[in-house]
């Protein structure tokens, strides 16, 4: 037995004697080093983002989406790696259409959350499965109001007003916690979460980003729905602007 793991890293039922799961904690760094994603529960509705590499010029705008409908009311983007992330909301639609036929509601959102970290967490217990290499955030609507969680790869969930996953996490979170959540509307955030993505980038690069968000609120008549992108275009401008101005202070 050699490497790293020696030995305890071939399966994600082993411990070693640190009580570690090196397969889990290996999945973790493909989220850790993913796309940046953020969720802010606002004060009339939840707002999910991303930003993507545009790996080619010659791409075309929106492929590759990481932000998808589960149902109706809610939705939720992926960070990490993608497949696994579009795996993963197949699973939550497939518990969102089954609750709706045993019960005749639609599924809330503390349960929809509990149901997809519960298979994930499944995917770290037996040996003929791996865990699954990305995290969701996820933005539901139901009559007890919006809720923002955050699903990792091992199965926990936390329910937030503010989250982040992804590469520059730390760097959004420190933005984020400055907003006061309770009076901040959706269409405000917009320009702050763009803000806070535009300035976790690396001084100096020259890579091409894209911008997905998407919200549940009372403007979109709480169904998850994009965010038009002229919105997006004018706010990313705006941010842009602004932390120019910054720099120069």
């Amino acid at each position: 037995m050699s490497g790293a793991g020696s030995g305890f890293d071939l399966t994600p039922t082993t411990f070693n004697s640190e009580g570690k799961l090196f397969q889990v904690e290996y999945s973790a760094k493909a989220v850790d080093g993913g796309n940046t994603v953020v969720g802010l529960n606002c004060s009339d509705g939840v707002l999910l983002a991303t930003e993507k590499v545009v790996l080619s010029k010659m791409m075309v705008d929106g492929t590759n989406k990481k932000t998808f409908s589960i149902n109706k009311s809610s939705g939720a983007v992926i960070c990490g790696n993608t497949p696994d992330g579009r795996h993963l909301v197949g699973r939550g639609r497939e518990e969102a259409k089954s609750y709706l036929q045993n019960f005749g509601v639609e599924i809330h959102g503390d349960i929809l959350a509990d149901r997809v970290a519960q298979y994930m967490h499944l995917h770290t217990c037996y040996s003929g499965l791996r865990p699954f290499g990305a995290g969701l955030v996820v933005a539901t609507h139901d009559k007890r109001g919006y809720h923002l969680h955050s699903l990792d790869n091992s199965g926990n969930y936390y329910k937030y007003y503010g989250c982040s996953q992804g590469k520059s996490r730390q760097q959004v979170k420190t933005s984020i916690e400055k907003l006061d959540l309770k009076t901040l509307t959706v269409r405000e955030a917009v320009f702050h979460v763009l803000k806070a993505l535009i300035g976790s980038h690396d001084e100096g690069t020259e890579k091409k980003f894209e911008f997905e968000l998407s919200w549940v609120c009372a403007a979109s008549n709480n169904e998850h729905a994009f965010v038009p992108q002229d919105i997006i275009d004018a706010e990313v401008k705006r941010a842009e602007e602004e932390l120019e101005k910054e720099d120069f202070e």
